[in-house]
């Protein structure tokens, strides 16, 4: 049986991954979102709470699950974030890898996972936030304000770079050219968009 492609576009907050994502999906790819802040809430816990990763990474992998289930004949899927991040960003970090990892593996005689990993300096990534934060101050909530958190996060993000198996600087390109990168790395995955544009996803 032919392996489901699942292209995972990660990185540290600010370093360009939604603004990506909504240029792929105009394009005609299909795109999963995030729904971070979202899926906690189905079993109501605190976002900010570990368990509210293990919501997540629950989620992330039922969104997967369900759109090949109601896409049989899809070849692949873009989402946005992949589980490993989760171990990133809790302050247990390693000890969440290591399960998340296993769940992958169970998964691997029927998905193979590509992480495209976007990353930047830290002051192009601070900056982008400062300005975000001013359109979307909900953020704050999630800890986007705290610069501690932002630097123990991107020493994170420098230190696992392992997990990852492309990467683009997006430090001083503008979004078409890393759109354009990523559709690089897609084609020599022969994942193309035309043939896909009839895939549909409700949660």
């Amino acid at each position: 049986m032919e392996k489901k492609i699942v292209v995972s576009l990660v990185g540290m907050i600010g370093a360009g991954k939604t603004t990506a994502l909504n240029q792929l999906s105009s394009m005609g790819y299909p795109v999963l979102a995030e729904d971070y802040i979202d899926a906690p809430q189905k079993i109501q816990c605190d976002n900010r709470l570990i368990l509210s990763k293990w919501a997540w990474i629950a989620n992330w992998f039922y969104k997967i699950t369900h759109y090949f289930k109601e896409n049989p004949d899809a070849h692949f899927v873009i989402v946005d974030r992949n589980v490993q991040e989760a171990g990133i960003w809790t302050s247990a970090c390693h000890p969440l890898l290591n399960p998340i990892q296993l769940s992958l593996k169970e998964l691997s005689d029927k998905y193979r996972f590509v992480n495209i990993c976007l990353h930047c300096d830290y002051n192009t990534i601070k900056t982008r936030i400062h300005d975000r934060l001013k359109e979307e101050p909900v953020r704050n909530n999630y800890n986007e304000s705290n610069i501690s958190f932002l630097d123990d996060l991107y020493e994170d993000y420098q230190g696992n770079k392992d997990l990852w198996d492309h990467f683009i600087d997006t430090s001083c390109t503008d979004a078409e050219t890393v759109c354009k990168q990523i559709v690089s790395h897609l084609s020599v995955l022969e994942l193309h968009p035309a043939i896909y544009c009839g895939a549909t996803f409700e949660e």
